[in-house]
């Protein structure tokens, strides 16, 4: 299923279906919850740039240091972080 077609659907079932007394979990909080929910999984890649956790296993089967791996990583993760904060800035 796509996304915003899921996205879309569910938000109009909100603002048309729900009952009236329910007025915290409504179409808005969906989207506030949305947003930030779409916000953590940027910063928890960008993150996982930085601590390469992932990189364990190939550094173990390869016979290297991971101090080799961190200097790329580092770079990666300045480079992505400038990318997601202009992103996370310029598209609302």
């Amino acid at each position: 299923m796509n996304y915003e077609q899921a996205y879309s659907f569910l938000i109009e079932k909100l603002e048309s279906g729900l009952p009236v007394y329910l007025t915290y979990h409504n179409a808005g909080h969906t989207r506030n919850v949305v947003d930030a929910a779409e916000h953590l999984a940027m910063a928890e890649n960008v993150s996982n740039m930085l601590q390469p956790f992932w990189a364990l296993p190939l550094v173990a089967i390869a016979g290297i240091k991971i101090q080799r791996v961190v200097g790329y990583t580092a770079i990666t993760f300045f480079v992505s972080l400038v990318i997601y904060a202009l992103c996370l800035w310029l598209i609302p």
